[in-house]
């Protein structure tokens, strides 16, 4: 399962990816000018081919920046899983530390209570 780096690392390559497609659709049409192709059926068959690969593209491009959006949510779960843990931790290690000092004969000693292990909120979160 992926832990909150490889969650962050998926997201900066969506993002980079939707940046290319972005710089690549800023510079396509501007082969097709009057220089390049000017009338004639090749030219509306290059039209219609970049119409609809930039119209594709920015579609990928956008899904691309909400995969990157959706990875950061899950690497930002993942870290606040982690931290849970660790307050888990610290926790259960000053429970057995009341544990190995708790004396049963002590009637004002109150007895130690173990900590709640926190529960995975998502089956994809590791850390």
């Amino acid at each position: 399962m992926p832990t909150a780096d490889a969650f962050e690392l998926a997201a900066r390559s969506f993002e980079q990816a939707a940046e290319s497609l972005d710089l690549l659709l800023a510079t396509t049409p501007s082969h097709f000018g009057p220089d390049t192709l000017q009338g004639g059926l090749l030219t509306l068959v290059a039209d219609l081919t970049v119409s609809t690969t930039t119209a594709t593209a920015l579609n990928a491009a956008t899904s691309l920046v909400d995969h990157a959006a959706t990875c950061r949510e899950r690497a930002s779960a993942c870290r606040a899983f982690a931290a849970d843990l660790t307050t888990y931790q610290r926790e259960l290690d000053r429970y057995r530390s009341e544990v190995a000092r708790f004396d049963p004969l002590d009637i004002d000693a109150g007895q130690p209570h173990r900590p709640l292990k926190p529960v995975r909120p998502f089956s994809w979160i590791d850390v």
